[in-house]
């Protein structure tokens, strides 16, 4: 059984010095990786720039991590 505490963070770790993030804790079977949303956006996205992210049928959009990563902050910025 390992301890585990889950946070969240909206903001990109290369974008923003301090990071707000909220949490949950308790027991689990699972060991837990120890990183945000944001820091595992931030790896993809230097790993896979170039690859898809997303691929929107109806609208006919699709953006690769890189654009995915800038629409995230866009809406990031604009509700922080």
């Amino acid at each position: 059984m390992y301890y585990t505490a889950v946070y969240f963070s909206f903001l990109s770790s290369r974008s923003h010095d301090k990071l707000q993030f909220s949490y949950c804790q308790g027991l689990s079977t699972k060991r837990f990786l120890g990183e945000t949303i944001g820091q595992k956006l931030d790896k993809t996205v230097e790993k896979f720039p170039d690859r898809e992210a997303y691929v929107c049928c109806e609208d006919n959009e699709r953006a690769t991590f890189a654009k995915f990563q800038e629409e995230v902050l866009i809406i990031v910025y604009s509700i922080h």
